[in-house]
């Protein structure tokens, strides 16, 4: 009984707490609001990658399998069309956190037809580049131990994505060791 007398005396406080809960509930729908209208909006890359293997008989009943280089997937995981200019696989040096060396990529167009000028990628569509083993061999020359292999996409609006995979001394045994 006490609370409710308090409050029909201090009228004026209640009302600037009421006012406030208004205000917080009014903020929270405006930011619902916002980030529903930039949904169809979204942009994002997600980036995996597969080794490629070939198997090459060595007697009538014998098979060795060898690496041969590298499969790079680049998928459209948001909600509008992605125009891409490169994909690959990078190596940073340790030592510089932003420093990128060993870079073996393709620019786009690398869809092999005449006139190809597009590599756009659709929502839930994916773009695939493979890179040979001597190919990877070249790029990855004076590389540390210590650093670290990423793959790398880029879009038309200049942004990178990166997404580590291992580092060197592993990417080298698996991919580059003969």
């Amino acid at each position: 009984m006490d609370f409710i007398t308090w409050c029909n005396d201090n009228s004026g406080f209640m009302s600037a707490v009421l006012s406030f809960i208004g205000l917080v509930v009014s903020g929270i729908a405006i930011a619902v609001s916002v980030n529903t209208a930039r949904l169809p909006y979204k942009k994002k890359l997600k980036l995996c990658t597969d080794e490629v293997a070939v198997k090459s008989k060595i007697s009538s009943s014998r098979y060795r399998t060898a690496s041969s280089g590298i499969l790079i997937s680049c998928v459209n995981i948001g909600s509008r069309d992605i125009l891409l200019t490169g994909l690959g696989i990078c190596a940073k040096c340790s030592s510089h956190a932003k420093k990128v060396h060993g870079i073996a990529w393709e620019r786009y167009p690398i869809e092999g037809a005449e006139g190809s000028i597009t590599s756009v990628i659709v929502p839930a569509k994916a773009k695939t580049l493979y890179l040979l083993r001597d190919r990877l061999q070249k790029a990855f020359i004076n590389i540390s131990e210590k650093d670290k292999i990423y793959l790398y996409a880029k879009d038309s609006e200049g942004k990178e994505y990166y997404k580590k995979i291992m580092n060197y001394s592993e990417f080298y045994e698996l991919y580059l060791k003969d």
